[in-house]
């Protein structure tokens, strides 16, 4: 009964199997040891280490998230009653799905895309109908988010603001220099959930959990390896791929700042120079 979910959805799903996870749930073992012991496995267990218990629980999360759904439903349509439909733009974005059980995980403090990504809808009513139901392919980050509603309401978005307004590529015009990849960190301070930082790239994936080096560094080939089952850092045919991408995660990470460095991690790499902490 991990999940909680409004009355109105009961028995919702009930007559469906949830397919098994995207990815099997003993490929933990396959990652160096620092992972076996991590909260990603903690969290597994209390969620989904029998099929009954993952039936239970993915269909309650699915519940929950039908019921958040028919909130959203009412919320636009009371919008619509109050005269405002015209006049809204609605930008919906969930938080990711804590693994839903693959890799054998649960949580979202690790580089794999389960991890990573987050679902993001953005309605703009004024919008000519060409222009909706569309899926679009660049790379958008939950910075985005305030740039976007601030530059719906006032026009721009302010200099020190470090996300994009998002309106322009849901209009279709053409944008100049939109990003092709993005830094990624996760430096919370819990014994149990293992730092680290990354670049995820269009087509590389890029992480070093710093505390756990050599065996922490991880380069991933999404155009060949999707799913993210092989790890190419060590393969010779990778060597130039991985030395652009630690090259790039330094380049951002140094341009970004943070306040993790070498006097409180000796494992870094020591041309990490220490930056202000981030506000």
């Amino acid at each position: 009964d991990h999940y909680p979910w409004p009355a109105a959805e009961n028995g919702l799903y009930d007559d469906v199997t949830i397919p098994a996870p995207l990815v099997a749930t003993d490929f933990w073992k396959k990652l160096p040891k620092f992972f076996h012991t991590s909260m990603h496995r903690d969290r597994w267990f209390w969620r989904w280490d029998t099929a009954e218990k993952y039936q239970r629980n993915v269909k309650a999360y699915y519940r929950m998230i039908t019921g958040l759904d028919r909130v959203m439903g009412r919320v636009l349509a009371e919008s619509k009653q109050l005269g405002f439909a015209e006049n809204t733009v609605v930008i919906f974005m969930g938080d990711n799905g804590y693994y839903k059980g693959s890799r054998g995980f649960a949580g979202k403090w690790s580089h794999y895309e389960e991890s990573l990504r987050v679902p993001l809808v953005i309605y703009d009513p004024r919008l000519p109908t060409q222009q909706r139901g569309k899926v679009l392919s660049q790379m958008a980050l939950n910075v985005d988010v305030p740039a976007t509603i601030v530059a719906a309401a006032l026009g721009k978005v302010p200099a020190s603001y470090q996300g994009r307004d998002l309106l322009p590529l849901a209009r279709g015009e053409k944008v100049t220099n939109w990003r092709t990849d993005f830094f990624c960190e996760h430096l919370m301070d819990n014994a149990k959930i293992p730092k680290y930082e990354g670049v995820r790239g269009s087509r590389y994936v890029y992480a070093r959990y710093f505390e756990n080096l050599p065996e922490g560094e991880f380069l991933h080939d999404l155009q060949t390896d999707p799913k993210q089952l092989k790890n190419l850092v060590g393969d010779p045919a990778a060597a130039k791929a991985l030395a652009m991408m630690r090259k790039r995660c330094d380049e951002l990470r140094d341009k970004l700042g943070g306040e993790y460095s070498h006097e409180n991690f000796p494992n870094v790499r020591r041309d990490r120079k220490k930056k202000p902490a981030r506000r």
